[in-house]
C-alpha cells in the first residue's frame, strides 16, 4: 500500500483532520487562532492556497472565516490523496457551504502541482 493509498482510504472515512481524537470537528483553540491570525491579512479577492490539504480541514477554516467577514477570498486546496467533498458535505452538513467555497485538487502531489496563475497570497500547510 502506497502512502496516497493510505491517505486516501483515511480521508474516504469521513475524518476533518489526522486527530480526530483531539478535534472532533475541525480543528479549534490555539491552531484555529493560529490560522485566523494568518487570514486577517489577505486582501479582499486574495488567494489562498492549503498544500496537503486532506479533506481540507484549514482550508475550511479559511473559507469559513472570509465568509463571516463577508470577504470575497478563494481557497484552493490540494492532495496527492484522493479527496472527495461531496462525502464532506454529506457527513458534515454543517460545512457545506465552506466546502462549496473551496476548489479541491486532488491526487495531486505538491512536487508535480501547476496551477494557472500560481500567485497566492498565502500559502498554508497544517503537516
Amino acid at each position: 500500500m502506497t502512502k496516497t493509498t493510505h491517505w486516501s482510504e483515511y480521508w474516504a472515512s469521513g475524518q476533518l483532520t489526522s486527530l480526530p481524537a483531539d478535534f472532533a470537528a475541525n480543528y479549534d483553540g490555539e491552531i484555529a487562532a493560529f490560522w485566523v491570525q494568518q487570514f486577517q491579512g489577505i486582501p479582499e479577492g486574495g488567494r489562498v492556497l492549503d498544500l496537503c490539504t486532506g479533506n481540507g480541514a484549514i482550508a475550511l477554516l479559511a473559507a469559513g472565516y472570509f465568509m463571516a467577514q463577508q470577504r470575497d477570498v478563494a481557497v484552493t486546496a490540494v492532495d496527492a490523496a484522493k479527496i472527495n467533498p461531496a462525502l464532506m458535505a454529506r457527513r458534515h452538513p454543517e460545512m457545506e457551504q465552506g466546502i462549496a467555497k473551496v476548489t479541491f485538487i486532488d491526487q495531486s502531489p505538491v512536487e508535480t502541482l501547476a496551477l494557472p496563475g500560481g500567485e497566492f497570497d498565502l500559502v498554508t500547510s497544517q503537516y
